[in-house]
Protein backbone atom coordinates (compact mmCIF):
# COMPACT_ATOMS: atom_id res chain seq x y z
CA UNK A 1 0.00 0.00 0.00
CA UNK A 2 1.61 3.54 -1.07
CA UNK A 3 2.18 6.01 1.90
CA UNK A 4 -0.80 7.15 3.66
CA UNK A 5 -1.18 10.47 3.25
CA UNK A 6 -0.86 13.21 5.80
CA UNK A 7 -4.63 14.03 6.38
CA UNK A 8 -5.35 10.62 6.43
CA UNK A 9 -2.32 9.81 9.10
CA UNK A 10 -3.77 13.05 11.11
CA UNK A 11 -7.24 11.87 11.11
CA UNK A 12 -6.02 8.13 12.62
CA UNK A 13 -4.39 10.06 15.61
CA UNK A 14 -7.81 11.73 16.26
CA UNK A 15 -10.26 8.61 15.79
CA UNK A 16 -7.39 6.88 18.10
CA UNK A 17 -7.72 9.32 20.77
CA UNK A 18 -11.44 10.26 20.53
CA UNK A 19 -11.81 6.02 20.31
CA UNK A 20 -10.48 5.19 23.48
CA UNK A 21 -12.10 7.61 25.86
CA UNK A 22 -11.69 5.43 29.34
CA UNK A 23 -8.09 5.71 28.60
CA UNK A 24 -7.41 9.20 27.33
CA UNK A 25 -9.58 10.41 30.40
CA UNK A 26 -7.59 8.07 32.68
CA UNK A 27 -4.25 9.18 31.25
CA UNK A 28 -4.04 12.72 30.72
CA UNK A 29 -5.32 14.70 33.58
CA UNK A 30 -7.48 18.26 33.40
CA UNK A 31 -4.93 21.24 33.44
CA UNK A 32 -5.57 23.49 36.69
CA UNK A 33 -6.86 26.40 34.51
CA UNK A 34 -9.54 25.02 33.24
CA UNK A 35 -12.21 21.95 33.79
CA UNK A 36 -13.09 21.62 30.51
CA UNK A 37 -10.21 20.53 29.07
CA UNK A 38 -10.09 16.26 28.63
CA UNK A 39 -6.20 16.17 27.43
CA UNK A 40 -3.51 18.51 25.89
CA UNK A 41 -0.54 16.54 25.21
CA UNK A 42 2.03 17.71 21.88
CA UNK A 43 1.46 15.84 18.88
CA UNK A 44 3.56 12.84 17.99
CA UNK A 45 4.80 14.91 15.39
CA UNK A 46 4.63 18.30 13.75
CA UNK A 47 2.30 18.22 10.73
CA UNK A 48 2.04 21.10 8.35
CA UNK A 49 -1.17 22.35 7.95
CA UNK A 50 -1.99 25.91 5.99
CA UNK A 51 -5.62 28.15 5.18
CA UNK A 52 -8.40 26.41 4.82
CA UNK A 53 -11.41 28.66 4.98
CA UNK A 54 -12.54 31.97 6.66
CA UNK A 55 -13.18 30.33 10.31
CA UNK A 56 -9.75 29.67 10.20
CA UNK A 57 -8.18 32.18 13.01
CA UNK A 58 -5.76 31.45 15.77
CA UNK A 59 -7.11 32.16 19.11
CA UNK A 60 -4.70 32.67 22.12
CA UNK A 61 -6.46 29.71 23.87
CA UNK A 62 -9.25 27.48 22.64
CA UNK A 63 -12.96 28.21 23.40
CA UNK A 64 -14.27 27.59 26.91
CA UNK A 65 -10.45 26.68 28.45
CA UNK A 66 -10.06 30.34 29.25
CA UNK A 67 -12.15 33.32 30.57
CA UNK A 68 -10.86 35.37 27.90
CA UNK A 69 -10.44 33.90 24.76
CA UNK A 70 -9.74 36.14 21.57
CA UNK A 71 -8.43 35.81 18.08
CA UNK A 72 -4.50 36.96 17.62
CA UNK A 73 -4.02 36.20 14.04
CA UNK A 74 -6.68 35.44 11.12
CA UNK A 75 -5.00 32.63 8.53
CA UNK A 76 -6.65 34.49 5.79
CA UNK A 77 -3.27 37.01 5.54
CA UNK A 78 -1.15 33.82 5.42
CA UNK A 79 -2.71 31.71 2.44
CA UNK A 80 0.30 30.58 1.49
CA UNK A 81 2.49 30.01 5.20
CA UNK A 82 2.53 26.43 6.26
CA UNK A 83 2.20 26.37 9.95
CA UNK A 84 3.45 23.26 12.31
CA UNK A 85 1.53 21.70 15.06
CA UNK A 86 3.22 21.64 18.23
CA UNK A 87 0.37 20.43 20.60
CA UNK A 88 -3.28 19.37 20.24
CA UNK A 89 -6.16 19.50 22.84
CA UNK A 90 -9.27 18.16 22.68
CA UNK A 91 -12.14 20.54 24.88
CA UNK A 92 -15.74 18.83 26.38
CA UNK A 93 -17.77 18.52 23.36
CA UNK A 94 -15.26 16.66 21.15
CA UNK A 95 -13.77 19.68 19.47
CA UNK A 96 -9.83 18.96 18.84
CA UNK A 97 -7.68 22.25 18.46
CA UNK A 98 -3.88 22.90 17.29
CA UNK A 99 -1.69 25.22 18.53
CA UNK A 100 0.51 25.87 15.35
CA UNK A 101 3.30 27.85 14.58
CA UNK A 102 5.61 29.37 11.33
CA UNK A 103 7.92 32.09 10.92
CA UNK A 104 6.89 34.94 8.38
CA UNK A 105 9.34 37.67 7.72
CA UNK A 106 11.57 36.52 11.03
CA UNK A 107 8.45 37.15 12.77
CA UNK A 108 6.82 34.50 14.76
CA UNK A 109 2.81 33.85 14.11
CA UNK A 110 1.18 30.98 16.44
CA UNK A 111 -2.24 30.32 17.93
CA UNK A 112 -4.28 27.53 18.69
CA UNK A 113 -6.92 26.59 15.52
CA UNK A 114 -9.75 24.51 15.35
CA UNK A 115 -8.52 21.28 13.66
CA UNK A 116 -11.46 21.30 11.01
CA UNK A 117 -10.60 24.62 10.12
CA UNK A 118 -6.78 23.63 8.29
CA UNK A 119 -6.08 21.82 5.62
CA UNK A 120 -3.15 19.05 5.97
CA UNK A 121 0.04 19.35 4.01
CA UNK A 122 3.28 21.97 3.32
CA UNK A 123 2.25 24.98 0.88
CA UNK A 124 5.17 27.02 -0.71
CA UNK A 125 5.25 30.65 0.49
CA UNK A 126 3.94 32.90 -2.68
CA UNK A 127 1.77 36.19 -3.21
CA UNK A 128 -1.00 37.02 -5.14
CA UNK A 129 0.70 39.91 -7.14
CA UNK A 130 3.52 37.64 -7.35
CA UNK A 131 1.11 35.11 -9.66
CA UNK A 132 -0.13 37.49 -11.44
CA UNK A 133 3.34 38.58 -12.34
CA UNK A 134 4.73 35.30 -12.78
CA UNK A 135 1.70 34.43 -14.92
CA UNK A 136 2.35 37.68 -17.59
CA UNK A 137 6.12 37.01 -18.00
CA UNK A 138 6.10 33.47 -18.83
CA UNK A 139 3.33 34.27 -21.45
CA UNK A 140 5.04 36.76 -23.60
CA UNK A 141 8.06 34.05 -24.29
CA UNK A 142 5.96 31.74 -25.15
CA UNK A 143 4.71 33.21 -28.33
CA UNK A 144 8.11 35.63 -28.99
CA UNK A 145 9.66 32.24 -28.50
CA UNK A 146 7.85 30.90 -31.50
CA UNK A 147 10.50 30.00 -34.63
CA UNK A 148 8.03 31.24 -36.97
CA UNK A 149 6.22 33.87 -35.62
CA UNK A 150 8.20 36.50 -37.22
CA UNK A 151 8.38 34.71 -40.94
CA UNK A 152 6.13 36.70 -43.47
CA UNK A 153 4.69 33.00 -44.37
CA UNK A 154 1.15 32.62 -44.80
CA UNK A 155 1.52 29.15 -43.55
CA UNK A 156 2.94 29.50 -39.91
CA UNK A 157 0.22 32.76 -38.86
CA UNK A 158 -1.92 29.35 -37.46
CA UNK A 159 0.36 29.52 -34.52
CA UNK A 160 -1.57 29.72 -31.58
CA UNK A 161 0.88 31.80 -29.70
CA UNK A 162 1.20 34.04 -32.49
CA UNK A 163 -2.48 35.68 -31.56
CA UNK A 164 -1.07 36.78 -28.33
CA UNK A 165 1.63 39.72 -29.97
CA UNK A 166 -0.51 41.68 -31.91
CA UNK A 167 -2.69 41.53 -35.42
CA UNK A 168 0.01 43.37 -37.46
CA UNK A 169 2.61 40.62 -37.07
CA UNK A 170 0.05 37.79 -38.45
CA UNK A 171 0.34 39.11 -42.70
CA UNK A 172 -1.79 35.94 -43.28
CA UNK A 173 -4.62 35.07 -45.91
CA UNK A 174 -8.52 34.67 -45.60
CA UNK A 175 -7.46 30.88 -46.21
CA UNK A 176 -4.81 30.70 -43.02
CA UNK A 177 -7.04 32.23 -41.12
CA UNK A 178 -9.86 30.26 -41.80
CA UNK A 179 -7.81 27.32 -40.76
CA UNK A 180 -6.99 28.69 -37.31
CA UNK A 181 -10.19 27.63 -34.87
CA UNK A 182 -9.07 23.59 -35.94
CA UNK A 183 -5.81 24.06 -34.69
CA UNK A 184 -5.66 22.41 -31.30
CA UNK A 185 -4.76 24.78 -28.64
CA UNK A 186 -2.20 23.18 -25.41
CA UNK A 187 -2.55 25.10 -22.55
CA UNK A 188 0.97 27.25 -21.83
CA UNK A 189 -0.49 29.19 -18.69
CA UNK A 190 2.14 27.23 -15.84
CA UNK A 191 -0.74 27.16 -13.29
CA UNK A 192 -2.88 25.02 -15.37
CA UNK A 193 -0.46 22.81 -16.76
CA UNK A 194 0.21 22.63 -12.36
CA UNK A 195 -3.20 21.90 -12.13
CA UNK A 196 -4.14 19.19 -14.76
CA UNK A 197 -0.85 17.27 -13.45
CA UNK A 198 -1.68 17.28 -9.97
CA UNK A 199 -4.98 15.55 -10.65
CA UNK A 200 -3.42 12.93 -12.88
CA UNK A 201 -0.60 12.61 -10.02
CA UNK A 202 -2.91 11.84 -7.21
CA UNK A 203 -5.72 9.70 -9.80
CA UNK A 204 -2.26 7.66 -10.26
CA UNK A 205 -1.85 7.18 -6.33
CA UNK A 206 1.58 9.27 -6.72
CA UNK A 207 2.21 10.99 -3.68
CA UNK A 208 2.95 14.59 -2.97
CA UNK A 209 5.43 16.14 -5.42
CA UNK A 210 6.88 18.99 -3.16
CA UNK A 211 9.12 19.47 -6.11
CA UNK A 212 7.11 19.59 -8.77
CA UNK A 213 8.19 22.72 -10.34
CA UNK A 214 10.58 25.70 -8.84
CA UNK A 215 7.95 28.35 -10.42
CA UNK A 216 6.42 29.31 -7.22
CA UNK A 217 3.25 29.99 -8.94
CA UNK A 218 3.30 26.23 -10.73
CA UNK A 219 4.10 24.88 -7.47
CA UNK A 220 1.33 26.79 -5.55
CA UNK A 221 -1.24 25.65 -8.28
CA UNK A 222 0.09 22.07 -8.28
CA UNK A 223 -0.09 21.91 -3.64
CA UNK A 224 -3.87 23.01 -4.30
CA UNK A 225 -4.76 21.11 -6.81
CA UNK A 226 -3.62 17.84 -5.69
CA UNK A 227 -5.09 18.51 -1.68
CA UNK A 228 -8.08 19.62 -3.32
CA UNK A 229 -8.62 15.99 -5.11
CA UNK A 230 -7.28 14.23 -1.95
CA UNK A 231 -9.80 16.22 -0.12
CA UNK A 232 -12.59 15.29 -1.73
CA UNK A 233 -11.70 11.59 -1.48
CA UNK A 234 -11.10 11.75 2.32
CA UNK A 235 -13.95 13.41 3.02
CA UNK A 236 -16.37 11.47 0.66
CA UNK A 237 -14.77 8.28 2.66
CA UNK A 238 -15.43 9.63 6.19
CA UNK A 239 -19.15 10.06 4.98
CA UNK A 240 -19.57 6.83 3.18
CA UNK A 241 -18.03 5.18 6.62
CA UNK A 242 -20.20 7.03 9.41
CA UNK A 243 -23.59 6.20 7.11
CA UNK A 244 -22.37 2.61 6.86
CA UNK A 245 -22.11 2.09 10.57
CA UNK A 246 -24.64 4.35 11.95
CA UNK A 247 -27.23 2.59 9.24
CA UNK A 248 -25.41 -1.13 10.76
CA UNK A 249 -23.82 -1.78 7.45
CA UNK A 250 -21.10 -4.20 7.50
CA UNK A 251 -17.38 -2.19 6.55
CA UNK A 252 -16.72 -2.56 3.23
CA UNK A 253 -13.29 -3.77 2.16
CA UNK A 254 -14.13 -2.76 -1.70
CA UNK A 255 -15.30 0.91 -0.76
CA UNK A 256 -12.77 2.37 -3.06
CA UNK A 257 -9.73 1.50 -5.10
CA UNK A 258 -8.13 4.42 -4.07
CA UNK A 259 -5.75 3.51 -1.50
CA UNK A 260 -6.36 7.22 0.26
CA UNK A 261 -9.80 6.83 0.14
CA UNK A 262 -10.03 2.72 1.29
CA UNK A 263 -7.71 3.93 4.84
CA UNK A 264 -9.78 6.79 5.40
CA UNK A 265 -13.14 4.50 5.26
CA UNK A 266 -11.61 1.85 7.43
CA UNK A 267 -9.97 4.58 9.87
CA UNK A 268 -13.42 6.05 10.39
CA UNK A 269 -15.79 2.99 10.21
CA UNK A 270 -13.10 1.30 13.07
CA UNK A 271 -12.94 4.07 14.72
CA UNK A 272 -16.54 4.87 15.15
CA UNK A 273 -17.09 1.31 16.41
CA UNK A 274 -14.57 1.14 18.85
CA UNK A 275 -16.03 4.50 19.99
CA UNK A 276 -19.40 2.39 20.35
CA UNK A 277 -17.58 -0.12 22.48
CA UNK A 278 -15.09 2.52 24.35
CA UNK A 279 -18.13 4.66 24.93
CA UNK A 280 -20.55 1.28 26.47
CA UNK A 281 -18.14 0.49 28.85
CA UNK A 282 -17.76 3.52 29.91
CA UNK A 283 -21.51 4.03 30.44
CA UNK A 284 -21.90 0.66 32.08
CA UNK A 285 -19.03 1.65 34.73
CA UNK A 286 -20.59 5.04 35.31
CA UNK A 287 -23.94 3.36 36.01
CA UNK A 288 -22.80 0.90 38.33
CA UNK A 289 -21.26 3.10 40.03
CA UNK A 290 -23.67 5.98 40.51
CA UNK A 291 -26.14 3.06 41.92
CA UNK A 292 -23.26 2.33 44.63
CA UNK A 293 -23.23 5.27 45.36
CA UNK A 294 -27.23 6.05 46.30
CA UNK A 295 -27.26 3.07 47.50
CA UNK A 296 -24.79 3.77 50.29
CA UNK A 297 -26.27 7.27 51.15
CA UNK A 298 -23.94 9.07 49.49
CA UNK A 299 -24.56 12.39 47.85
CA UNK A 300 -24.92 12.67 44.17
CA UNK A 301 -21.23 13.89 42.53
CA UNK A 302 -20.94 16.30 40.18
CA UNK A 303 -17.21 15.54 39.45
CA UNK A 304 -17.76 12.06 38.82
CA UNK A 305 -15.65 12.21 36.19
CA UNK A 306 -14.31 14.56 33.45
CA UNK A 307 -15.47 12.73 30.47
CA UNK A 308 -18.77 13.54 29.67
CA UNK A 309 -20.15 10.73 28.54
CA UNK A 310 -19.58 8.99 31.57
CA UNK A 311 -21.01 12.50 33.71
CA UNK A 312 -24.40 11.82 31.85
CA UNK A 313 -24.31 7.84 32.36
CA UNK A 314 -23.57 8.98 36.25
CA UNK A 315 -26.42 11.63 36.73
CA UNK A 316 -29.20 9.41 34.75
CA UNK A 317 -28.18 6.42 36.77
CA UNK A 318 -28.26 8.28 40.25
CA UNK A 319 -31.07 10.21 40.01
CA UNK A 320 -33.30 7.28 38.79
CA UNK A 321 -32.71 5.48 41.33
CA UNK A 322 -33.53 8.23 43.41
CA UNK A 323 -36.85 9.01 41.82
CA UNK A 324 -37.41 4.87 42.69
CA UNK A 325 -37.48 5.73 45.84
CA UNK A 326 -39.14 8.56 46.25
CA UNK A 327 -42.17 7.33 43.79
CA UNK A 328 -42.65 4.02 45.42
CA UNK A 329 -42.17 5.90 48.91
CA UNK A 330 -44.96 8.52 48.06
CA UNK A 331 -47.12 5.52 46.30
CA UNK A 332 -47.19 3.21 49.86
CA UNK A 333 -47.59 6.18 52.42
CA UNK A 334 -50.78 7.33 50.43
CA UNK A 335 -51.98 3.84 50.02
CA UNK A 336 -51.50 3.13 53.69
CA UNK A 337 -53.25 6.65 54.68
CA UNK A 338 -56.27 6.27 52.51
CA UNK A 339 -56.57 2.42 53.58
CA UNK A 340 -56.52 3.49 57.26
CA UNK A 341 -52.91 2.08 58.02
CA UNK A 342 -51.07 3.62 60.92
CA UNK A 343 -48.01 5.37 60.14
CA UNK A 344 -45.29 2.78 59.31
CA UNK A 345 -42.43 3.56 61.11
CA UNK A 346 -40.54 0.99 59.95
CA UNK A 347 -41.39 1.11 56.44
CA UNK A 348 -37.75 1.46 54.79
CA UNK A 349 -34.02 1.39 56.09
CA UNK A 350 -33.63 4.24 53.18
CA UNK A 351 -33.18 7.42 54.96
CA UNK A 352 -34.71 9.05 52.24
CA UNK A 353 -37.57 6.43 51.69
CA UNK A 354 -38.63 6.74 54.98
CA UNK A 355 -38.73 10.55 55.04
CA UNK A 356 -40.65 11.59 51.80
CA UNK A 357 -42.62 8.16 53.17
CA UNK A 358 -43.38 10.11 56.49
CA UNK A 359 -43.87 13.77 54.94
CA UNK A 360 -46.51 12.28 52.52
CA UNK A 361 -48.32 10.25 55.35
CA UNK A 362 -48.92 13.10 57.09
CA UNK A 363 -49.28 15.72 54.86
CA UNK A 364 -52.50 13.85 53.55
CA UNK A 365 -53.46 13.40 57.29
CA UNK A 366 -52.84 16.85 57.35
CA UNK A 367 -54.92 18.35 54.84
CA UNK A 368 -57.76 15.97 55.38
CA UNK A 369 -57.75 17.43 59.40
CA UNK A 370 -57.88 20.86 58.11
CA UNK A 371 -60.68 20.02 55.54
CA UNK A 372 -62.76 18.94 58.89
CA UNK A 373 -62.00 22.03 60.60
CA UNK A 374 -63.04 23.62 57.63
CA UNK A 375 -66.23 21.64 56.78
CA UNK A 376 -67.57 22.08 60.64
CA UNK A 377 -66.99 25.77 60.35
CA UNK A 378 -68.75 26.43 57.14
CA UNK A 379 -72.06 24.38 58.14
CA UNK A 380 -72.60 26.40 60.89
CA UNK A 381 -72.10 29.83 59.46
CA UNK A 382 -74.85 28.46 56.84
CA UNK A 383 -77.14 27.25 59.30
CA UNK A 384 -76.68 30.56 61.34
CA UNK A 385 -77.32 32.67 58.03
CA UNK A 386 -80.28 30.66 57.17
CA UNK A 387 -81.84 31.36 61.31
CA UNK A 388 -81.14 34.55 60.61
CA UNK A 389 -83.31 34.74 57.24
CA UNK A 390 -80.05 35.74 55.47
CA UNK A 391 -80.11 34.75 51.71
CA UNK A 392 -77.72 32.19 50.63
CA UNK A 393 -73.69 32.97 49.76
CA UNK A 394 -72.70 32.60 46.56
CA UNK A 395 -69.34 33.96 47.64
CA UNK A 396 -69.24 32.76 51.15
CA UNK A 397 -65.56 31.75 49.97
CA UNK A 398 -62.97 30.95 47.77
CA UNK A 399 -62.20 27.64 48.91
CA UNK A 400 -63.72 25.18 47.42
CA UNK A 401 -64.27 22.50 50.22
CA UNK A 402 -65.69 25.06 52.33
CA UNK A 403 -68.09 26.25 49.61
CA UNK A 404 -69.15 23.08 49.01
CA UNK A 405 -70.22 22.60 52.86
CA UNK A 406 -71.45 25.46 53.48
CA UNK A 407 -73.95 25.51 50.12
CA UNK A 408 -74.89 21.48 51.54
CA UNK A 409 -75.83 23.12 54.77
CA UNK A 410 -77.78 26.04 53.49
CA UNK A 411 -79.82 24.14 51.80
CA UNK A 412 -80.00 20.85 54.50
CA UNK A 413 -81.68 23.93 56.56
CA UNK A 414 -83.87 25.56 54.20
CA UNK A 415 -85.31 21.66 52.93
CA UNK A 416 -85.95 21.02 56.68
CA UNK A 417 -88.52 24.08 56.85
CA UNK A 418 -89.70 22.94 54.02
CA UNK A 419 -90.58 19.97 54.53
CA UNK A 420 -92.55 21.23 58.01
CA UNK A 421 -94.38 23.83 55.36
CA UNK A 422 -95.37 20.67 52.92
CA UNK A 423 -96.62 18.65 56.47
CA UNK A 424 -98.53 21.51 58.20
CA UNK A 425 -100.40 22.20 54.67
CA UNK A 426 -101.63 18.45 54.45
CA UNK A 427 -103.35 18.84 58.37
CA UNK A 428 -106.15 21.12 57.88
CA UNK A 429 -107.34 18.73 54.45
CA UNK A 430 -108.09 16.01 56.85
CA UNK A 431 -110.00 18.16 59.66
CA UNK A 432 -112.46 19.67 57.51
CA UNK A 433 -113.40 15.77 56.31
CA UNK A 434 -114.06 14.83 59.22
CA UNK A 435 -116.15 17.70 60.78
CA UNK A 436 -119.56 17.05 58.95
CA UNK A 437 -119.15 13.61 60.37
CA UNK A 438 -119.64 14.48 64.30
CA UNK A 439 -121.73 17.48 63.34
CA UNK A 440 -124.26 14.74 62.18
CA UNK A 441 -123.91 12.82 65.03
CA UNK A 442 -124.81 15.57 67.18
CA UNK A 443 -127.98 15.95 65.38
CA UNK A 444 -129.32 12.52 65.85
CA UNK A 445 -128.62 13.00 69.35
CA UNK A 446 -130.90 16.34 69.69
CA UNK A 447 -133.50 14.84 66.94
CA UNK A 448 -133.44 11.87 69.47
CA UNK A 449 -133.56 14.03 72.91
CA UNK A 450 -136.58 15.37 71.26
CA UNK A 451 -138.64 12.49 70.29
CA UNK A 452 -138.32 11.32 73.45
Amino acid sequence: MKRINQLALSSLAALTMLGGFGAATASAKTTSYSHYVLWNKPTAKKYAVHYKNNKSVLLNHPYKTAKKVKKVHNMNNYKHTTFYTYRHMEVKGGTIYYYVKAHVNAKSISGWVNKKNVRFGKINKAKVTATTSTQTTTTTPTSSSTPTSSSSSDNNSSTPAASNISTATTPGSSSSSSSTPTTPVTPTDPATIAKSQAEKDFAAGKDYNANYSSDSAAQVAYAQAYYAAKGKVVDAAIKQAQTDYQNGKSYNPNYSNNSVGQTVYAQTYYGAKGGDLDNDFITDRAQTQAAQDFAAGKAYDPDYSTNTVAQVAYAEAYYNAKGKVIDDATTQAQTDYQNGKGYNPNYSNDTLGQTVYAQTYYDAKGTNLDNTFITNKAQAQATKDFAAGKAYNPDYSTNTVAQVAYAKAYYDAKGKVVDKQQSSVKAPTTTPAKTPASTSSSTKTANASASK
